[in-house]
Order: structure tokens, then C-alpha cells, then sequence
């Protein structure tokens, strides 16, 4: 039997628009309210990698929002390009860097593995490479030995810079592996050539600037390792001015500039410092070395992620300009993952800005949020954050959050105070984790789905420690694992690689059954009316939620790919707050589509 799903409230997103649902088997849901309003969650620029051509404009890899922009000497925008969808030209996924060549746009497209190329004056795609890279971190134009232009790929995943001609053919690879020798590279982020056609590597681990010939062979490199002028602490983005002076951006948020005389290297001066405003960076990604005008006055152009902004300065040192610069809004999302609520509040992980946010549950309206960039052994901040819970500590409400790649699961009360419990560290041992997508209560224990380690277990906080591990469904192991529900004594993990739901005793771990494999192209969310016991899986691939009996009977797919009421962009994960007998609602996180929407459904 079919059952009805009424729409309750749509986004924690977008402006009030008309839109019509388009459902599959379901009844056509009616639309109550749109919640948000005015900016669309884009406003922020998240500045990865930062070009320049002759004239002063600048191209921006806005790695956050999934697109390049160009911006005008004077800061105001030109074009951006991209949006999120299916793979396709012109669409990006992380893109890190940009080069300007010849009017053209080389980006590199991370996420996707991969080179595109865009016109400079418009944006539009004009190629993709064929080459499927492992992950490239920074991409620059410069000179071989002849004089001739290459455009050169740092690989970071292979230790190695790699450089192209630009159609695309690969002419050779730097770099005689992983390591700290002469010669080796320990996951470089950027490389730059002078105009002889030898190339500068930000050896990112060495925190070192390694030199090579044009051919690949080792000449030499410099860093002191440290904080302070003329000290590197991992080297992040590197470029040359027409003189043959090096800038390097370094993680310490300074830019170093040098002289190298092709044996050592002679401090120059810096540009900036640590800290906020004006002049000053948060996350230092990359430099690049322009001119203004027509008239050659020397630029430092500077990306600085997590203020969202590019700095400009002059070639003496002095402030000039901030592209960019405005934080994100409160009450707006950049791709959401986590999703929790009770009869009081929603809390919603808002992972890009690196957050969680609170509203209302039963008005949806904004109230609070936490939580800034950070990552390291005890450092405060959150590190792509991907799942939230609600759970007690003491008989008083507190909030879970798996902070996905800082490995690890903090506690905080509702108004995002740390608790100060709080555990896991990077690893594959018990006690450790390996980028957690996703944490709900059992009991006073805590179920936490360990993605990259391809397993769930039973932590009890109080410890903390690790009661019970699952690490396989019907004799098949896990494959990245993304999310969990609890209900009725039951556990029911989305397996997601693997296209299914797991389920199994939430007391000690045992497999009970498995169900969805024939229906669904992958498992990102998962959640259990608590009235019926049916199940409710996000299916990110197909972009619909599917409901399943608790035995495993497929009962209806719903949503589809779109931006319209009722359909999705990825979904993700999911919540359910029971409102009445036999009814409730579900909460459904439309990541790419930067929302939650909120259903009624009964039965």
C-alpha cells in the first residue's frame, strides 16, 4: 500500500519561490513554507588558487563553491564558472589552482582528476584533458629550456610535478619519489618556472623550496624550518616575478620572497602576516606575481581560504586591495552533510563553512551556530565535518559532532559549547578512526560509522572505548560506510559503496540482515520511522530518498535530480522526529542544493 507524503517545510536555504514537487510513486506533496531568504549561500568566495594575466585581472579557483571567477583589477566580478551536477565541461569539484596562458584558463579540477581549459574572456569550457590524475593540487603555466610554454601539474598524490605541453601531452615528470633527498619530493602543493625554464616546487612535507633544470635534474633548495620572515612551515604556493625573484605562500601566512642566485637563497622580505583584516591571512594558499595595468606596476596577488578573500599588495610590500573578503551568512549552507532534530531543535552540519547550525523545529528559523576551520591534535575547529547527533550527557541535552578529518567526535551543549568529552585520533587501531561520516545515540553509547576504515562500532564516551566493531554484512565486507540509524534495538548502517542497508544488533554488533542492493545506486543517509519501523534510505547517485519496510520491502522512490521542490542534488544524510501516532517528520539533507527539506509523512 502507498503511502502519503505531505511536504511540511521546504530548505534552510533559498529565497521563497513558487515551485511545483515532482515525485515518483508517491502523492504529490503540497508545499507549506520556503525558509531563508536573499542570498543564495554563494556570496562567500573560497579562494584555493589565485592567476593573473598581463592586464591585472584575476582568476580565482573558488574551491568551496565549486567554480573559477574572474575578477577585474579594481576586485569587481566578471564571470564565474560552474555549477554542481553530473561531471560534464565546464563543472568542477574542488578545483585548487588556476594558470593563465594565452588567453586562456587552465583549472585544476581535483575532485574530478583532472585538467579543464576555459576561455579567459568568458569562462566558457574549451577542453578537457584526457589524462585522469591522481590528486592535483597546483597547476602553473611557465617556459621549458627553449623558451616554449608548458603548462605544469603538481601531482601531490605521486610526489611528483608534471609537465605538459598545452594540448595536454605529458613532455616529463619531476620529482625521484617520495622523500627528503636531493631530488625527492614529499607531497609538493605548486611549482613555478623562471624564465630559463627551471622549476620551483613548494615541497609542502620538506618545508623546503626545491630547484630543478628544465630536464628534471636536482640543482638545489632552502627553508629553514620555522615561523617566523623567511622561516617555512610547509610551503603551499610559489611564483616568480620577471626579475627571477621567488614569492612562496606559506602555511605560517606569510608570503616569503627571495633571491636566488641559482646556489642560495637571500631573503628578501614578506608580504602580510598572521591574523585577520586587512594585510593579514588565516589559511595562505598560493601567490601570484602580476602587474596592474598596461603599465607593468608589479602586484602580489595572495589566496587566503579561509577568509575568503584574495589580497592584493604592491612590490614594495604595501596593502592595495582585498578581492572577496565576506564571510558566509548565517542561516545559509554550502553543501550540508549532517542533519539531527528533536521536538526543539534542528541542528545541521554545514560542512564547507566548516559549522554546525541551529534553528528552530518549529519555526525553522535561525538561531545560532559554531565552529570555524581547524584541524590538528587538539586544535578547536572542525575539519569537513560530516554528522551530528542529539544525545544526553548528565539527563541535559547535548550535541554530537563527527568532525570528519580531524578523526574524531566532540560533544557540546545546544548552544555549541564543548562539553569537554571528546575522543578518537587518526588511525586504524582500536581507539582510533579514520574520517567518521556519521554518529547517533544508542542508549547512553554512541554508534560511529568509521568511514575509511570501512567499519562501525559501539563507543561508550565515558571511557572513552570501543564496545563492540562491524566490520562486514552477510560475509561482505563494508565499503565506505556513511551513515547509521538506531531503532528498536537495531543498528541500520548505510553501506554505501556497497549499495545497501545493514542492519544489525546495536548490543553487541551482530549481523541480523541486509537489504536494498537491487534499489539503490548508493546509500548516503539513512533513517527509521519509529512508529512503523520502515526505513528511509538517501540515494546521492539516483538523487531520491527510498523507503523500505524494516524487513527490507521496497514500498517507494521518491525525488529525482533538480532544483525544484522535492527533488535533490546529492542527499545526504537523514532524521526523523515523530510528531503524532503514525506520523512525523523527515528531515533530508539536499546538499548540492545547499538546503534541507523537511517532509511530513505518515502511514
Amino acid at each position: 500500500m502507498k503511502r502519503r507524503v505531505t511536504l511540511v517545510a521546504l530548505t534552510l536555504a533559498l529565497a521563497m519561490l513558487p515551485v511545483q514537487a515532482s515525485w515518483g510513486a508517491a502523492s504529490s506533496p503540497s508545499l507549506v513554507a520556503v525558509i531563508g531568504g536573499g542570498l543564495d549561500g554563494h556570496a562567500s568566495m573560497y579562494p584555493s588558487g589565485v592567476a593573473v594575466d598581463p592586464a591585472g585581472n584575476i582568476y580565482v579557483a573558488d574551491t568551496g563553491n565549486d567554480r573559477v571567477c574572474r575578477f577585474a583589477p579594481d576586485g569587481s566580478e566578471d564571470w564565474c564558472q560552474g555549477s554542481r551536477g553530473p561531471k560534464a565541461p565546464g563543472r568542477f569539484e574542488n578545483p585548487r589552482d588556476v594558470a593563465f596562458l594565452a588567453g586562456e584558463v587552465y583549472v585544476a579540477d581535483t575532485g574530478y582528476n583532472r585538467v579543464q581549459v576555459l576561455d579567459a574572456r568568458t569562462g566558457d569550457p574549451l577542453a578537457v584533458w584526457p589524462t585522469r590524475f591522481g590528486t592535483i593540487m597546483g597547476i602553473s603555466a611557465g617556459k621549458d629550456g627553449s623558451g616554449g610554454n608548458v603548462i605544469l601539474v603538481t601531482e601531490t598524490s605521486a610526489d611528483k610535478v608534471r609537465v605538459y605541453t598545452t594540448e595536454g601531452s605529458l613532455i616529463r615528470s619531476i620529482g625521484q619519489g617520495s622523500g627528503s633527498g636531493p631530488g625527492q619530493l614529499s607531497q609538493p602543493r605548486d611549482a613555478a618556472t623562471d624564465d630559463a625554464g627551471n622549476i620551483y616546487v613548494a615541497d609542502y612535507r620538506n618545508s623546503r623550496v626545491a630547484v630543478f633544470s628544465p630536464t628534471g635534474a636536482w640543482i638545489g633548495g632552502w627553508g629553514v624550518n620555522g615561523t617566523g620572515p623567511g622561516q617555512f612551515k610547509r610551503p603551499y604556493g610559489v611564483d616568480l616575478d620577471q626579475d627571477g625573484d621567488v614569492y612562496v605562500a606559506d602555511s605560517n601566512n606569510y608570503i616569503h620572497r627571495f633571491h636566488w642566485d641559482g646556489r642560495q637563497a637571500d631573503f628578501v622580505r614578506t608580504y602580510g602576516s598572521p591574523g585577520t583584516g586587512s594585510g593579514r591571512f588565516s589559511m595562505l594558499r598560493r601567490v601570484a606575481v602580476g602587474t596592474s595595468d598596461a603599465t607593468g606596476t608589479v602586484r602580489v596577488h595572495v589566496a587566503d581560504l579561509w577568509t575568503y578573500k584574495v589580497e592584493v599588495f604592491a612590490g614594495n610590500g604595501s596593502y592595495v586591495r582585498t578581492v572577496g573578503g565576506r564571510p558566509p551568512a548565517e542561516g545559509f549552507f554550502n553543501e550540508p552533510h549532517g542533519v539531527a532534530a528533536d521536538d526543539q531543535y534542528v541542528y545541521v552540519v554545514d560542512m564547507v563553512n566548516q559549522r554546525v547550525q541551529r534553528f528552530s523545529s518549529s519555526t525553522y528559523a535561525f538561531q545560532l551556530a559554531w565552529g570555524e576551520r581547524g584541524w590538528g591534535e587538539g586544535n578547536p575547529g572542525f575539519n569537513w565535518p560530516k554528522g551530528v547527533a542529539i544525545s544526553t550527557n548528565g539527563g541535559s541535552p547535548s550535541v554530537w559532532v563527527a568532525d570528519t578529518k580531524n578523526n574524531r567526535v566532540t560533544e557540546f551543549w545546544p548552544d555549541g559549547t564543548p562539553t569537554g568529552r571528546r575522543f578518537g585520533k587518526v588511525g586504524a587501531a582500536v581507539g582510533q578512526l579514520r574520517w567518521p561520516f556519521a554518529v547517533v545515540p544508542s542508549g547512553t553509547r554512541l554508534v560511529v560509522v568509521d568511514s575509511n576504515n570501512d567499519r562501525v562500532q559501539l563507543w561508550d564516551p565515558s571511557g572513552p572505548s570501543v564496545v563492540w566493531t562491524a566490520t562486514e554484512g552477510a560475509g561482505i565486507p563494508f565499503a565506505k560506510p556513511k551513515a547509521v540509524a538506531v531503532s528498536g534495538g537495531l543498528a541500520f548502517v548505510a553501506d554505501t559503496q556497497n549499495d545497501r542497508v545493514v542492519v544489525l544488533d546495536a548490543a553487541t554488533g551482530s549481523f541480523v540482515r541486509a537489504f536494498g542492493a537491487d534499489r539503490l545506486r548508493s546509500a548516503d543517509g539513512v533513517a527509521v520511522e519509529p512508529w512503523s519501523g520502515d526505513v528511509w534510505v538517501s540515494d546521492s547517485v539516483l538523487h531520491r530518498l527510498v523507503e523500505f519496510s524494516g524487513t527490507g520491502t521496497w514500498l517507494q522512490s521518491v525525488g529525482g535530480l533538480g532544483t525544484a521542490t522535492g527533488r535533490f542534488n546529492k542527499p545526504r544524510h537523514l532524521a526523523i522526529v515523530r510528531t503524532g501516532a503514525g506520523a512525523g517528520l523527515l528531515f533530508a539533507v539536499d546538499s548540492w542544493n545547499d538546503r534541507v527539506q523537511v517532509f511530513g509523512i505518515s502511514g
